[in-house]
């Protein structure tokens, strides 16, 4: 099954080779390496709704959700969708921080911290560069009961 998915993405058709992985996972259950190849034909194909769709539903199943969390805002980030990442972000930052010592403290959780801040910096620092678009436009011709003087 991968083996088909690969070829069909190698030919440029990652939607259909995420097809056949999705019929896998629901045939076989979500493996991980099965979600984690269908996931990343999804967001080559900016299908990022799917993909987030996968990244939940492992996040609710998996043993340690915290990989899940950073991959939820990592696809975000990808999308576009900025302000949601932060969010997402900061979220993993939180529930790292309300963990015992110890689970904490891990080699593991050490590493998605780091990997939370340095992704708050590196989108705070793109959201500085690139202020957000002004909510409403200016009109293209001068409205004629405006009074200027």
């Amino acid at each position: 099954m991968q083996e088909v998915a690969d070829a069909l993405a190698a030919q440029g058709c990652q939607t259909e080779a995420a097809q056949v992985l999705a019929q896998g996972i629901e045939k076989l259950g979500r493996i991980p390496s099965l979600v984690l190849r269908a996931m990343d034909l999804e967001i080559a194909s900016k299908n990022f709704d799917a993909a987030l769709g996968r990244v939940e539903a492992m996040c609710q199943s998996a043993p340690r959700p915290e990989p899940w969390m950073a991959r939820r805002a990592s696809i975000l980030a990808q999308a576009g969708r900025i302000e949601e990442s932060s969010a997402a972000w900061n979220a993993l930052v939180k529930h790292l921080a309300e963990l015992p010592n110890q689970e904490r403290g891990s080699h593991a959780m050490s590493k998605l911290m780091e990997e939370a801040r340095h992704a708050l910096a590196s989108l705070a620092s793109l959201s500085a560069s690139n202020p957000p678009a002004p909510t409403s436009q200016l009109p293209s011709k001068p409205n004629p009961s405006h009074d200027d003087h």
